[in-house]
Order: structure tokens, then sequence, then C-alpha cells
């Protein structure tokens, strides 16, 4: 079952579809209502603003308490605020096939890699052959490489 994906309405709201596995659960107007149907759906006590930014804007499912959500919006919305990130550095590449992304976070950080990696062993091999022992080092003016867990 393909999933669909909202059409924008107006030029102020970006609406997000939210899927529970392959169910359609909720249409929401905007990120924000987007975030409080999360919350509330998961019994968290905060907004899950990552979980839906990388599910609209990365096509990145979240998984929580075996639930996997995918959250989605017009791909119009999509090519914009890609294109402006690319515009403002914040994004150095994108594959839709491999989804190789970065993202700033005070610096250049390479968050994820293609699923079936095995990331830690990879990062590991890497530090060895660069001879460091800490969880992250800065490669140039504002980059830095992070090893292990989220960032963010």
């Amino acid at each position: 079952m393909e999933r669909i994906r909202p059409e924008i309405k107006n030029n102020l709201e970006i609406p997000v579809n939210i899927y529970k596995g392959e169910y359609l659960v909720a249409e929401c107007p905007n990120i924000q209502s987007a975030a409080r149907w999360l919350k509330e759906d998961t019994n968290q006590t905060r907004f899950n603003w990552s979980a839906i930014n990388n599910g609209i804007w990365f096509d990145k499912p979240y998984s929580y308490n075996g639930v996997t959500y995918y959250f989605l919006t017009a791909l119009e919305a999509v090519s914009r605020k890609q294109e402006e990130m690319k515009e403002e550095g914040k994004i150095l590449m994108k594959d839709n096939t491999d989804l190789l992304e970065y993202r700033v976070l005070g610096g250049m950080v390479l968050s994820e890699l293609m699923d079936g990696l095995d990331l830690d062993g990879m990062m590991e091999q890497a530090g060895d052959a660069l001879g460091v022992d800490e969880d992250s080092f800065n490669i140039g003016e504002g980059f830095s490489v992070f090893f292990g867990g989220d960032e963010e």
C-alpha cells in the first residue's frame, strides 16, 4: 500500500500525514499539530520535533515501543526545504537511495548512514585508522565527526 502525501492548501502551513505502519492515523494541518498528536499518542512528556522533521524532510521512519511511524508532507514542500538547507550548508548530500545525510549541530555532523551497515564497526575502524580514542574529533574549521549515539 502506497502512503499518500497531503497537499499544501496555503503558504503558511505545512500539512503532515502520519502513518502507523501502513495505516494512515492522522492528517494534521501543520507540523505543530503533528507534534501534539505524536506526543499524545506516545504518552511522552516532550514534543519529538526531530522524529517529525526527519520523517517529513528525509523520509526517515520513527520507531517507539515497537510501533513505526511515518511522517509525510507534500513533495513540493520537501523539495523547497531541502533546497533551502543545501543553500544554508545544512545538507552536503542527500541520496534518496542510500540516505546519506549530514546535519548542522554547531558544526557539520554525520548523523545517519545506510540501513544495514555496521556503523559502530565502521566508526571504530575509522577511529583506529585516524588514531582517535574519543567520541568525536574536529576535522577542520567548524567540522566535527561524532562516533556513537545520537547527538540531538
